[in-house]
């Protein structure tokens, strides 16, 4: 159980991620649809969740690393260290959306420059906690899996935690929903598709650990997957069966970062 901080560390902040990445792509798409204040006050809100999820990160690798000064400890080898890289990143990760947060309160209008930012240092953080256990001589994260898996939770988590933000919106806004529905579900889909066709094809080996857990994942996140193409195209306003998926994929997302680090329990 000692492995938990690290399970919601990795899955907070990488939701952070994705989510300033779906934001930049909302606000891209729904800009001449939602009305200008609207806008801003759901932007805020998703800022509020993406800032709460980027901070609860930071306080949950305190638990792992042990203490604050240790991580002051642990940033001194950027030239050889992936975790060196993986703090300093995190810190510059969490300050610019912070930022990006508390100009978009004062100035009533979203700053896309940080929150582009925030996005690249965000991708650049993932690129790294992923290269940290990829070179590892444990065989199950010595491989590209780490990074497409963490890659593709960040999508999917990204998403999931912006449209809860949204869909009231969507629901009172004529024609918003309508814009976002396919990329949306298209990169849900991709994540979950490349996620799972790179596990499977290229033989991981954190499956045998636990294969009924594995196969339980596996099943919420492709029930979720099917469930969301109906909704997004079928019964769009069924709001109980959207926030079924969207847990679907979070449990999904969950047991696969337990398996991820099962060995280390």
């Amino acid at each position: 159980m000692h492995s938990w901080p690290l399970y919601l560390f990795t899955l907070a902040i990488q939701s952070a991620v994705g989510g300033c990445i779906m934001l930049m792509l909302y606000n891209s798409l729904l800009k001449d649809i939602i009305a200008k204040d609207t806008l801003q006050k759901v932007n805020l809100k998703s800022l509020t969740a993406l800032t709460i999820l980027s901070v609860l990160g930071l306080g949950l690798s305190f638990f792992d690393i042990g203490y604050p000064l240790n991580a002051v400890n642990a940033i001194t080898n950027l030239g050889s260290s992936w975790l060196s890289r993986e703090i300093l990143l995190t810190v510059l990760f969490i300050a610019l959306v912070c930022l990006s947060f508390l100009v978009s309160w004062k100035k009533q209008h979203l700053s896309q420059a940080l929150l582009t930012a925030a996005g690249i240092a965000g991708l650049a953080l993932i690129f790294a906690m992923s290269s940290l256990y990829s070179h590892t001589i444990f065989e199950p994260w010595n491989s590209i899996n780490t990074m497409i898996g963490f890659y593709g939770s960040a999508i999917i988590l990204g998403a999931v935690a912006v449209n809860i933000v949204f869909f009231p919106v969507f629901k009172s806004t004529p024609g918003s929903f309508d814009a976002v529905k396919l990329p949306t579900l298209l990169a849900i889909l991709a994540a979950f598709i490349v996620q799972f066709v790179f596990m499977a094809s290229l033989g991981s080996n954190l499956a045998p650990l636990n294969p009924s857990l594995s196969l339980v994942r596996w099943f919420c996140s492709a029930f979720a997957a099917l469930l969301l193409v109906y909704l997004y195209f079928k019964s769009p306003k069924k709001s109980e069966l959207l926030y079924l998926s969207f847990g679907l994929l979070f449990v999904g997302e969950l047991i696969g970062r337990y398996l991820f680090y099962l060995p280390l329990s």
